[in-house]
């Protein structure tokens, strides 16, 4: 189960969300909704780690993870899914897949980024291109693979997508 409680969060001296609480229950489906601006993606930065709230608690589990670091979240079984094909454009398209695989003992890194270039064939004629170079349609494949990695064989317990639309899944 993931509860907020109170959460107040931001970046440096914008306050993003104020006060907000909620109770996600374990084995279910929940939507954030709202327009552009509203704090959608700060809630979701805010429950894997990646900003902390300045006021508030984030429970995981029945464990405070408020201050817990994004790998320590990840561990927990948690994963999140970012909008857009966000990759490392310095980075080969294999070098993505590993980071994406990060945190997993050695054994079970190597299956994972096998079971991405089993699953998407495309990658293994690109698979030694930085990804800042790749075209729409190889960007793309990388892409799906990455998210198919994070959401899926990283095992979450939850998995919290930014925009499920756009995720090809």
């Amino acid at each position: 189960m993931l509860e907020l409680s109170s959460v107040h969060a931001g970046y440096e001296r914008t306050q993003v969300l104020n006060d907000v609480s909620l109770t996600s229950a374990d084995n279910g489906i929940a939507a954030v909704l709202g327009h552009n601006g509203a704090g959608k993606t700060t809630l979701l930065r805010a429950v894997v780690g990646i900003i902390r709230p300045t006021i508030g608690t984030i429970t995981f589990n029945g464990e405070d993870i408020t201050q817990a670091a994004p790998s320590k979240r990840v561990k927990m079984g948690m994963a999140y899914v970012p909008q857009g094909q966000q990759s490392f454009e310095q980075l080969s398209t294999l070098e993505n897949l590993q980071v994406v695989a990060d945190g997993k003992p050695r054994s079970r890194r190597r299956k994972l980024v096998d079971h991405a270039r089993e699953r998407f064939p495309a990658l293994n004629e690109v698979i030694d291109k930085k990804a800042g170079l790749l075209s729409g349609a190889a960007s793309a494949a990388g892409h799906r693979a990455r998210t198919h990695h994070r959401a899926q064989h990283a095992h979450p317990r939850r998995a919290h997508r930014r925009n499920p639309a756009l995720s090809g899944h």
